[in-house]
C-alpha cells in the first residue's frame, strides 16, 4: 500500500481487491457518479464488471459497450442495455415508448414489436428498424395487424416487397405492399406467380391489363442493379408511348372475351394518353401504336364473332335435345337481326320458344357482363381511392415524424453545444453533473432521430458525453486533491483562532497577554480570520466537521469576550449621535430663518450640501447603538431634519431650473437667429451680425444640463458654417487677384516696351497706352498687399509715355522754306495759337489736340475706386 492510499477513498485504492470491495458495497442510487466514473476508468476490468452489474442506466451500458477495451466486457454491457430496455419496453407504462427509441439492435426491437403489450410500443418498434430484413420478420411473426402494416410502409425495396407478395398476406396488407411497388416487370411477375390471389389480382388492375393477358404472357425476372426502377410519373416520354404501345399488345393476346367488351372505349382512352405524353413521337413509336390499335380492333370482332357463334351453337344444342325434329336454328343476335332465308327450299320451322329463350340468355349476358364491368369500375374506385388515403396518410405521417425528428435534432445538438462548452472550461462539479443529466434526459426522450443526420448527432453528443466526463473526473480529482490540500491551511486558521480566544480570556481576567496585542483590533482579526476560513475552501468529509467545529467554538467564544466589552463602546456612540442630530437640526433651523428686510437670501447652498454630506458620513461611522429601538429612534430623528434640509436644497434648485429653462428658450432663439445667417453672402453685415450674437450668448445664463450642451453645438455649427464660408470665398477672391496681379504686371511690361520703342508714332503709342488704360480699368483689383505699388508702377510708366509727346519738336516753314531749329510742341502750339487770333479764324486746333494729347487718368481715377488701383 502506498503512502497515498492513505488520503485516497477504497474506491481509488491502488490495490483491485480493496476496490472491488468498495465497489460491491455502493448502491445503485446513492452512488451512482461513482459507479460510472469506476466503469468508466477503472483499469481492472473486473472491477468495472462488478459496477457494470450495478448499473441501469441504458445509455450509460450503450457508452460502455462502444468504448470499453474489453470485447467481453463490452457485449456484456450491450447485452445488459438491451435486456433492460426490452424489458421497460415490454412492461405496459408510460415508460415502454422511451426504452423503445433507446434500444439499438434489431433483434429486441423485433421482439418488442411482437410482444409489447401497449399498441404505441409496438409501433415506435418498427419505426426504429431500419434494416428490411428485420422488417420482414416483423411482417411474418407479429401478431398486430398495425405493426405488420407499419413495417410494409417502413419498407422501401421493392424486392424485397414482392417477395412479399408472393405468400400469404392479408388484402389490407397486400394494398399496403403494392401501392410502394412501381416496378412493372415486377407487378407482371406478382400477377403471374403469386400464391396470393389478392395480390394477382391487384397487381394486374395496377398494370392496367387483364388478369388472364398477364398470366399469358412470360415474364422477365427483375434485374437487381443499383438503379432504382422509376416510376410512371418520372419516365420519358419514350417510356411512356412505349408502356401504352405494350398495355395494348398485351390486350390484344387475351382469350377472355369480357375484355374485349368495350374495344372502342379502351382504345379511346390509349390514344389519350398517347397525346397526353409531351414530346413528338418517334416514325417506329407511331407506327407500332397504329399497328396495336388495328389487331386490337380486329382481335376484338374475331373474339366477339366467336364468342357469338359458341353461344349459338350452345343454343342450337339445347334445342335440338328438346324438339329432335325440328332442324337446330342458329340464333340471330340481337343487336343486328337478320332474317335467314333458304333458296328454293322449305323454310326451317322455328320454334318461339327456343328464340324467346335465346333472347333471355343473351340478355343475362349482357347484364353479367355489365355487372362484371361495373364491377370492375368499383374495384378501380374503391382502390384509388385506398390507394389515395393510404398515400395520404402515409404522407401526413412522414412529415409529422420529420417535423418531430427536426425537433428531437435541434434538442440534441442544443444539448451537445452545453456539454461542448463545458469542455471547454473547468466546469463546477454541480454544473457539470446537472448538464449531463439533462442531456441524458434529452437523448433519453429525443427519438427518433433523422437517418441521415441522426447518427452524427449521436456521435456528438457521445464524443461531448465522453469529453466532459473526463474533465469532470480531472475536476473531481483535483477537487478532491484540493480538499486535502485545504487540511493544513484549516488547521492553521484553528490554531490562530484557538491563541486569540486565549489572549482575549487572559485580557478579561487581567492577566499579561503578548506583547503587541490590542484589545480594540480582537474584532477586525476575527472577521478576518473567519473570511480567511471561507476563502480556503471545503476539507475532505472525514476531517471537515471536526475542524469546523473546532473553528466555531473558539470564535463564538472571543465573539462573546468582544460583545460585552462593547457595551460601554455603545453607550459613547449612543452620545456621539445626539450631537450630530443636534447638529443636523440647528442646519436646518439656520436655513428656517427669513433674510432681514430689504436683503436677498444669500445662503451658500453648495456648501449647506457639503455640510449634509459630512453630518451624514459622521452618522455612518459611529458604531452600533445599546438596542435597536434606540438606534431606530435616533435614525428617524436625524433622517427627518436631513429631509428637511434636502427639501430646502431641492426647492431651491428647482427656483434655479425655472431660470435655466428661460435661458434654454434665449439660446434657441439666438441658435435660430445664427442659423439665419449662415448662408448669407454679406460677410461684413454677417460678421457683425454673429459677433454680436455670440456676445449676447454670453450674457445669457446656463440652460438645463441635458440641453446645455446640445444648444451650445447647435449655436456653434451655425457660428463656423458662416465663418467657413466666408473664409471659402475670401480664399477664392484671394485667388482672382492673384490673377488680376499678372495680368496687370503684363499691362505694365506692354507700357514699358512702349517707352522703349523708338520706331514708333507718338500718337500710336499713346492711343496703345489708353487702349491699355481701358484694359487695366477692365481688369478686376489685384491683392491689397500689391495694389498701390502696380498702381504706381503702371501709371509711372504710362505718365512717362505721356511726358515723352510733350517734349516732342516738329520743323516750323516760314515762306516755303525750312529751318533747321525745331521748337518745342509746346513754342509751336503757342505760336499756332497766336497766328489764328491775328487772323480772327476760330481757335479749334489747340483744345482738341491738348484733350486728345491729355492722359486718361481723369477718367481712371473717377471710374476705379481706391480698392481697384
Amino acid at each position: 500500500m502506498g503512502l497515498l492510499d492513505l488520503f485516497r477513498p477504497k474506491w481509488k485504492h491502488s490495490d483491485a481487491n480493496v476496490r472491488a470491495e468498495a465497489v460491491r458495497e455502493f448502491s445503485s442510487e446513492d452512488d451512482w457518479e461513482r459507479l460510472t466514473q469506476v466503469a468508466r476508468h477503472d483499469r481492472d476490468v473486473r472491477v468495472r464488471r462488478i459496477a457494470l452489474k450495478k448499473l441501469d442506466d441504458p445509455a450509460l451500458l450503450w457508452e460502455l459497450a462502444e468504448k470499453d477495451a474489453d470485447e467481453a466486457l463490452r457485449k456484456e454491457a450491450a447485452q445488459r442495455a438491451s435486456d433492460l430496455l426490452v424489458s421497460q419496453a415490454l412492461a405496459k407504462d408510460d415508460a415502454a415508448i422511451d426504452a423503445v427509441k433507446l434500444l439499438r439492435d434489431g433483434k429486441s426491437l423485433v421482439e418488442v414489436a411482437c410482444k409489447a403489450r401497449t399498441a404505441e410500443a409496438r409501433q415506435a418498434a418498427v419505426h426504429c428498424l431500419t434494416d428490411p430484413k428485420f422488417l420482414v420478420e416483423v411482417v411474418r411473426k407479429a401478431s398486430d395487424h398495425v405493426a405488420r402494416a407499419a413495417a410494409i410502409d417502413e419498407l422501401r425495396d421493392e424486392q424485397i416487397l414482392g417477395d412479399l407478395l408472393h405468400g400469404e398476406l392479408t388484402r389490407d396488407l397486400t394494398v399496403r405492399a403494392l401501392a410502394h411497388v412501381e416496378d412493372r416487370a415486377l407487378l407482371s411477375s406478382i400477377a403471374d406467380k403469386s400464391k396470393n390471389k389478392q395480390a394477382r389480382l391487384l397487381a394486374s388492375e395496377k398494370l392496367g391489363v387483364p388478369l388472364k393477358a398477364v398470366t399469358s404472357t412470360p415474364t422477365q425476372p427483375k434485374k437487381r442493379d443499383a438503379t432504382p426502377a422509376k416510376a410512371p410519373a418520372q419516365q420519358k416520354a419514350p417510356d411512356a408511348r412505349d408502356g401504352i404501345c405494350q398495355r395494348l399488345e398485351i390486350l390484344t393476346k387475351s382469350d377472355d372475351a369480357s375484355d374485349f367488351d368495350d374495344v372502342a372505349g379502351v382504345i379511346a382512352v390509349a390514344r389519350a394518353d398517347w397525346h397526353a405524353v409531351a414530346g413528338t413521337a418517334m416514325g417506329a413509336q407511331k407506327k407500332r401504336f397504329d399497328r396495336a390499335v388495328a389487331r386490337l380492333s380486329e382481335r376484338g370482332e374475331v373474339i366477339r364473332k366467336k364468342f357469338a357463334k359458341a353461344q349459338a351453337s350452345e343454343t342450337d344444342a339445347k334445342a335440338s335435345q328438346r324438339s329432335p325434329v325440328a332442324e337446330p336454328v342458329r340464333p340471330v343476335p340481337v343487336e343486328r337481326p337478320a332474317v335467314v332465308v333458304a333458296p328454293k327450299k322449305a323454310e326451317p320451322i322455328v320454334d318461339p320458344e327456343q328464340v324467346a329463350r335465346a333472347a333471355r340468355e343473351e340478355a343475362e349476358r349482357v347484364e353479367r357482363a355489365n355487372k362484371r364491368a361495373e364491377e370492375k369500375r368499383q374495384r378501380e374506385a374503391e382502390q384509388a381511392e385506398r390507394i389515395k388515403y393510404e398515400t395520404e396518410k402515409r404522407q401526413a405521417e412522414d412529415a409529422r415524424r420529420t417535423e418531430e425528428q427536426q425537433r428531437n435534432l435541434q434538442r440534441v445538438l442544443s444539448a451537445c453545444e452545453k456539454l461542448e462548452k463545458l469542455t471547454t472550461e473547468t466546469p463546477k462539479i454541480k454544473a457539470a453533473d446537472q448538464a449531463l443529466k439533462a442531456a441524458h434526459e434529452v437523448m433519453t426522450t429525443a427519438n427518433p432521430l433523422p437517418r441521415d443526420t441522426g447518427p452524427e448527432a449521436r456521435k456528438r453528443y457521445d464524443a461531448a458525453r465522453s469529453a466532459l466526463m473526463i474533465k469532470l473526473r480531472d475536476v473531481r480529482d483535483n477537487d478532491d486533491w484540493q480538499r486535502w490540500a485545504n487540511v493544513p491551511k484549516l488547521e492553521d486558521l484553528c490554531a490562530r483562532m484557538d491563541l486569540l480566544r486565549k489572549a482575549v480570556e487572559a485580557d478579561a481576567r487581567g492577566e499579561a497577554v503578548e506583547e503587541g496585542f490590542v484589545r480594540a483590533a480582537v474584532p477586525e482579526v476575527l472577521k478576518v480570520l473567519q473570511a480567511e476560513w471561507k476563502s480556503v475552501g471545503a476539507a475532505p468529509k472525514e476531517k471537515s466537521e471536526s475542524l469546523w467545529q473546532r473553528f466555531k467554538d473558539s470564535a463564538d467564544a472571543v465573539y462573546g469576550i468582544v460583545k460585552a466589552a462593547t457595551d460601554g463602546e455603545r453607550a459613547s456612540n449612543l452620545v456621539k449621535k445626539e450631537a450630530l442630530i443636534d447638529q443636523v437640526e440647528a442646519l436646518r433651523a439656520s436655513l428656517a430663518l427669513a433674510p432681514p428686510p430689504g436683503e436677498t437670501n444669500n445662503t451658500d447652498w453648495k456648501a449647506v450640501g457639503e455640510r449634509l454630506r459630512e453630518l451624514q458620513a459622521s452618522w455612518k461611522s459611529v458604531g452600533l447603538l445599546p438596542s435597536r429601538e434606540q438606534g431606530e429612534a435616533l435614525w428617524q430623528r436625524f433622517k427627518a431634519a436631513a429631509d428637511q434640509v434636502h427639501a430646502e436644497q431641492k426647492r431651491h434648485y428647482a427656483g434655479l431650473d425655472e431660470e435655466r429653462g428661460e435661458n434654454a428658450k434665449k439660446k434657441e432663439a439666438l441658435c435660430q437667429k445664427a442659423e439665419a445667417q449662415q448662408y448669407g453672402t454679406d460677410w461684413k453685415a454677417g460678421s457683425d451680425a454673429i459677433k454680436q450674437l455670440q456676445a449676447d450668448w454670453k450674457k445669457v445664463g446656463a440652460a438645463p444640463k441635458e440641453q446645455n450642451d446640445a444648444l451650445w453645438q447647435r449655436f456653434r455649427t451655425a457660428c463656423d458654417k458662416f465663418f467657413a464660408r466666408r473664409q471659402a470665398a475670401f480664399a477664392e477672391q484671394d485667388g482672382e487677384r492673384a490673377e488680376n496681379a499678372k495680368k496687370k504686371e503684363a499691362l505694365i511690361v506692354q507700357v514699358e516696351a512702349l517707352l522703349a520703342r523708338e520706331d514708333i508714332d507718338q500718337d500710336a503709342a499713346e492711343s496703345e497706352v489708353k487702349r491699355l488704360q481701358a484694359e487695366w480699368k477692365r481688369i478686376g483689383p489685384p491683392p491689397r498687399e500689391q495694389q498701390d505699388t502696380l498702381w504706381q508702377k503702371f501709371r509711372g510708366t504710362c505718365d512717362q509715355v505721356f511726358a515723352a509727346g510733350r517734349q516732342y519738336t516738329m520743323p516750323v516753314t516760314q515762306d516755303g522754306e525750312k529751318f533747321s531749329n525745331k521748337l518745342p510742341i509746346a513754342e509751336a502750339l503757342a505760336r499756332s495759337q497766336a497766328a489764328a487770333e491775328t487772323a480772327g479764324a476760330a481757335s479749334e486746333v489747340s483744345p482738341t489736340w491738348e484733350a486728345d494729347s491729355a492722359s486718361a487718368w481723369a477718367d481712371i481715377d473717377r471710374d476705379l475706386a481706391p480698392d481697384e488701383k
